[in-house]
């Protein structure tokens, strides 16, 4: 069953006030956690793992979440939700495939690398960690339709080079996960590069 991750439990004595950081308790929750699953992984943190890098007990993260996975839940949202809206509606945009495309992996890695998440773990999610979370696999599902019916189109133009749409996804996903990688290393990631590499490896 997916866990639930729509209001807080709570449970426990939470810190009635935002945390030395400025941040809200939840959000400083959110950002621990993900460089600890960046870190560790997602099988290897535990919540007392988070409680203690948030310096706080653990009766304070249940205050906000059930569990490590509906943590885990909250950030693969953030990864694919609005990711996947965009993607839908450059699918059904206009203009050329290919400018489309480009503006999709622009889009979708400058959220993930600019945002106030680590979430370099992503990539490295097992299938079984992944099927704990069904409707978010869902939009991520959604993301990838979307860049292969891209890729289809432009070959059909000549935008693209004719292939396979599968092995498309998957070389774009690659892309995404390298400048993941950057970011978690705390390098600077240039989003437009990324895509103008997205592109570029397509032409034809």
């Amino acid at each position: 069953m997916t866990p639930r991750v729509a209001g807080p439990r709570r449970r426990g004595r939470p810190r009635a006030t935002a945390t030395t950081s400025g941040l809200e308790p939840r959000e400083e929750i959110l950002r621990h956690a993900a460089a600890l699953f960046s870190s560790k992984g997602v099988g290897a943190t535990r919540l007392s793992d988070i409680a203690a890098s948030v310096g706080v007990s653990p009766p304070a993260i249940y205050y906000h979440f059930d569990n490590v996975d509906a943590i885990v839940e909250q950030l693969l949202t953030y990864v694919v939700e609005e990711s996947a809206a965009f993607a839908t509606a450059a699918a059904r945009g206009r203009g050329t495939a290919a400018d489309r495309l480009r503006a999709l992996v622009e889009q979708h890695v400058e959220r993930l690398t600019a945002g106030p998440y680590d979430v370099w773990f992503v990539a490295g999610m097992s299938d079984v960690e992944r099927a704990r979370f069904p409707e978010v696999s869902g939009q991520a599902i959604r993301w990838r339709e979307a860049v292969a019916g891209l890729v289809q189109e432009g070959g059909r133009a000549g935008e693209l080079r004719p292939v396979d749409p599968l092995l498309a996804v998957a070389t774009l996903s690659g892309l995404v996960h390298g400048a993941l990688e950057l970011r978690h290393r705390g390098a600077d990631v240039d989003a437009s590069s990324v895509a103008d590499l997205a592109v570029a490896a397509l032409s034809p």
